[in-house]
């Protein structure tokens, strides 16, 4: 979706004018609706505080999709971290990220059966 096709429409779901939007938000009327209409005549810094007085928040992926388990690394590593903060930082690291690390299927196949396994 196009960032001037979310900012309209939140303006339409609250309800607001056009103008108001642009007045709270110290963005020229015209502007806006240049913006809104083209995709020209606002600056970023206008369009942060546009976004800011229409409550959008936008949120980056840390990883790319294929790397999403991360994520999850991530996240069991400050809960371990907390409850072993003597040990060292890197290891535990490594730790929790190959026990979370996807397996792909041939290998985990190979694991199981061993090598009496026609793949």
């Amino acid at each position: 979706m196009k960032l001037q096709r979310l900012i309209r429409d939140r303006i339409e779901a609250n309800g607001r004018s056009l103008r108001s939007v642009a007045a709270e938000a110290g963005v020229n009327a015209g502007n806006l609706s240049r913006f809104l209409s083209t995709g020209r005549g606002v600056s970023v810094a206008k369009i942060d505080r546009l976004l800011d007085v229409l409550d959008i928040h936008f949120a980056a992926m840390r990883y790319p999709a294929s790397l999403a388990w991360l994520d999850s690394a991530d996240h069991w590593y400050a809960l371990v971290r907390k409850r072993l903060p003597a040990m060292d930082p890197a290891e535990l690291r490594q730790i929790v990220v190959s026990i979370l690390r996807p397996v792909p299927k041939r290998r985990f196949l190979l694991r199981r059966f061993g090598d009496g396994l026609a793949l």
